[in-house]
């Protein structure tokens, strides 16, 4: 049978802090933060200015006492930008938390290494091996569509019952082995960046973007609003007859897209109380909405109408989410983009205004608001009673 061929130049636009992650992370003695930048530092390089500094013996004696933070301290006394490999930009937050604990040497008890050390690690963005530029995968991309596609087929389909969550997949995409699966045939590149920005924020978890976040503080590398990415998708026809008609068609990937993230982000805003500045693309043909990557939340990576979320606090079974994550600094959620095969048209589309929230005063804000409303209602109680009298 004769094969063929569709590839397509794709383009993905960052609306809300994307987190893909590798994996690694930034951990305490590769990095220095100063002057709103964490500098990731070639340890060899490193160890030759100490060497040239005539301070190598203090340097094993420090790293003998196995302490961290000393560590820490020591690199950050000794630091050359002759050994920076790349730079990155943090937040006010992150970088006064560094400051913070800079100079703090307190006796770290057995077994509390590993709390320390989880504590001042910061969450990497997965990059290009050689050149350290910061790539979207694209099994990440693919994953995303393939959750969209699911989720459209099923929105056409009869009630399929499965035993879980394979073979859902299997019945609704027809295929019966896994080398049978149609999307082996959907072949997606990485994607690099055009052009766009690189911010390390900390994340939370949270059940309102109007409260306070209760989740555990996670530092991640984070991909800004504005920022566009380049790759290919391709489409194999006829290759041993196994694709599905519709999924070589782009414009059945698009409608895949608007029907499933469409929804996931219509809940979303009303359920967490955000609005998705950008969405002005849902009036571009051609440009859809998408989410992906680390904490981009459950409506968006399970299919619709089939939704068992298992939620650790009641320790049931849900069809919806109960939080997400807010990246703290920015009060953004995480992990919306858009997504088309015009750049143009990716151009057009407006994205947030990037700008640190000082949380202290919003708090204080809060409170001095609720403080008056708290005096408005209380006045209007005394008005009642007296008329009441």
């Amino acid at each position: 049978m004769k094969v063929k061929t569709n590839c397509y130049k794709i383009y993905i636009k960052v609306l809300s802090p994307i987190h893909i992650g590798s994996g690694d992370s930034y951990i305490p003695y590769e990095y220095v933060i100063k002057d709103g930048y964490l500098f990731f530092l070639d340890r060899e390089k490193l160890t030759e200015i100490i060497i040239q500094k005539g301070k190598y013996e203090d340097f094993l004696n420090v790293i003998d006492s196995n302490n961290i933070l000393k560590i820490r301290k020591f690199i950050y006394d000794n630091f050359d930008n002759k050994a920076v490999l790349y730079k990155v930009k943090v937040s006010t937050l992150v970088e006064n938390e560094y400051k913070e604990r800079l100079g703090q040497f307190a006796n770290i008890e057995r077994g509390g290494m590993r709390r320390v050390i989880n504590a001042l690690e910061i969450k990497r963005f997965v990059r290009e091996k050689f050149a350290n530029q910061v790539i979207i995968p694209g099994s990440s991309v693919k994953g995303a569509i393939r959750t969209a596609v699911l989720s459209y087929i099923a929105s056409r389909s009869q009630q399929v019952n499965a035993n879980n969550s394979s073979e859902l997949e299997q019945k609704l995409l027809k295929f019966w082995k896994i080398p049978d699966d149609p999307f082996k045939n959907v072949k997606v590149s990485d994607f690099k960046m055009v052009n766009g920005e690189v911010f390390i924020d900390v994340v939370r978890n949270t059940k309102s973007f109007n409260t306070d976040s209760r989740g555990v503080p996670v530092k991640m590398e984070l991909v800004l609003p504005g920022a566009i990415f380049e790759g290919d998708i391709k489409f194999i026809e006829g290759k041993d007859n196994l694709i599905l008609e519709n999924i070589t068609d782009m414009n059945f990937i698009f409608d895949s897209l608007e029907y499933h993230y469409t929804k996931v982000l219509d809940f979303e805003q009303k359920k967490f109380e955000y609005a998705l500045l950008g969405v002005d693309f849902l009036n571009h043909s051609g440009v859809e909405l998408m989410k992906m990557g680390n904490h981009s939340g459950a409506m968006a990576v399970t299919i619709d109408g089939y939704r068992k979320i298992y939620n650790r606090q009641t320790k049931k079974i849900m069809k919806s989410q109960t939080t997400t994550w807010r990246v703290e600094s920015l009060n953004m959620p995480m992990g919306w983009v858009v997504i088309s095969n015009d750049i143009q048209k990716l151009e057009t589309i407006s994205t947030p205004e990037i700008k640190e929230i000082n949380r202290k005063e919003k708090n204080k804000t809060r409170l001095e608001k609720t403080k008056k409303d708290l005096e408005e209602i209380k006045k209007q109680l005394l008005k009642k009673y007296k008329k009441s009298y």
